[in-house]
């Protein structure tokens, strides 16, 4: 996730898209000056005007937006544990409660990101995949070595599914497949074309 320290008007930032860290020194609030440095000898390699520090995770969440998709879990985990205590699941439905307590308290009170990319549509109503980037009319898709894409689009679809059977608890949530990417066989059995599947537990 990269690493950062703060020494008095000292700002030291080691991004993973970098291969050096960045010194950023202040005076007030005002930046100084910002250069490249050594990790283990600390001299300075070279100064810079300007450089881009991306977030240390793809999720980034305002307070509203992660408060808003916490209350959605557990109104959807108290959904499905009642309907489950209903069937006389009581084992399943207090498992469901059990883990809609446990995420809640690590994304509440820890701030924690990590797995938060599969729960995506208790946090936003839109999603997109990285075909929605291209304009349709305009945009062709080429694959190289296509017997391998065959392959390993079969197999990526059919761990992904494994893995979503084998996590997804009692309808809470998806696991890994809630959006992803897939290669599907035409009706030709040539053509082959790219789709995003969604999936929601019922």
């Amino acid at each position: 996730m990269g690493q950062f320290s703060v020494r008095g008007g000292i700002l030291d930032v080691f991004p993973l898209t970098e291969e050096n860290p960045i010194r950023i020194e202040l005076w007030g609030d005002e930046i100084d000056t910002i250069r490249y440095f050594d990790c283990e000898s600390q001299k300075s390699i070279e100064n810079i005007d300007r450089v881009s520090i991306y977030p240390a995770a793809e999720l980034v969440l305002s307070d509203e937006e992660k408060a808003g998709g916490i209350d959605k879990l557990k109104a959807e985990a108290k959904r499905v544990s009642d309907k489950l205590r209903k069937q006389m699941k009581t084992e399943e439905a207090h498992r469901v409660t059990v883990m809609a307590d446990e995420l809640t308290e690590e994304w509440g009170e820890l701030s924690m990101y990590a797995g938060m990319d599969a729960f995506l549509s208790y946090f936003f109503d839109e999603r997109v995949g990285i075909l929605d980037y291209f304009n349709p009319s305009d945009s062709l898709i080429f694959f190289d070595e296509l017997d391998q894409v065959r392959r390993a689009g079969k197999a990526y679809r059919d761990r992904v599914f494994r893995e979503h059977e084998a996590e997804t608890c009692d309808g809470i949530y998806t696991s890994g497949a809630d959006e992803r990417s897939f290669y599907r066989e035409g009706d030709s059995g040539k053509a082959w074309e790219v789709f995003v599947h969604r999936t929601r537990c019922a």
